[in-house]
């Protein structure tokens, strides 16, 4: 933790099929998942959705959504998950974020849609932040650390990808979403934000 706050990482990239990944990661927490009565539908586009990303971090990543997601979904609730390509510069993602993407590159896009009391708009970029709790998607009984996921924005960045925060279906729930640069578009295979020695 404390080495991702310095960030201080040492990132070792291959490349996977994205979407199975996400659904390998499904699998993990559908025993936990039940328990609240929560069911999962995942999704994906066509085509080439792989990418090159470390696959322990985007892991550490996405199971941090995921259990945020089925936290705060209400009891016998649906998660929806989806995983597309799409450039940087479509109009699928917010335009504040296509501003800090390279608009000719492609990019895995990956959804996580909740159905619980959404976060607020002052909020969705605050969620982000170590420690915050927004006062309606985190709910008293849901209390914890809160840093979920600003775990999660600092592997995004590390990878050279953002994520944000939305409103789902008709203002219902929360959807956070995230881009990493797709396969076959960086030769280096390691990637470290600061140079390191040792161990990490």
């Amino acid at each position: 933790m404390e080495k991702i706050k310095a960030g201080i990482i040492r990132i070792n990239k291959v490349r996977f099929n994205v979407a199975d990944f996400v659904n390998a990661r499904i699998e993990e927490l559908r025993r936990g998942a039940g328990q609240n009565h929560v069911r999962f539908e995942p999704s994906a586009g066509n085509g080439d959705l792989s990418a090159e990303a470390d696959p322990d971090r985007l892991s550490q990543a996405l199971l941090n959504i995921l259990n945020n997601a089925v936290k705060f979904s209400e009891p016998g609730s649906v998660v929806r998950t989806n995983v597309i390509r799409v450039k940087g510069n479509d109009e699928i993602i917010p335009s504040k974020i296509r501003l800090s993407l390279d608009a000719a590159k492609d990019y895995i896009l990956v959804s996580v849609l909740d159905h619980g009391d959404g976060i607020p708009e002052k909020d969705r970029e605050k969620v982000f932040e170590e420690f915050f709790q927004s006062e309606s998607h985190l709910t008293r009984k849901h209390q914890g650390a809160g840093v979920g996921l600003f775990i999660a924005a600092k592997i995004m960045e590390f990878h050279g990808g953002k994520i944000w925060a939305e409103s789902g279906d008709n203002g219902r729930g929360a959807k956070i979403s995230f881009v990493i640069p797709a396969g076959n578009q960086y030769i280096n295979t390691v990637f470290s934000v600061k140079v390191l020695t040792g161990k990490w």
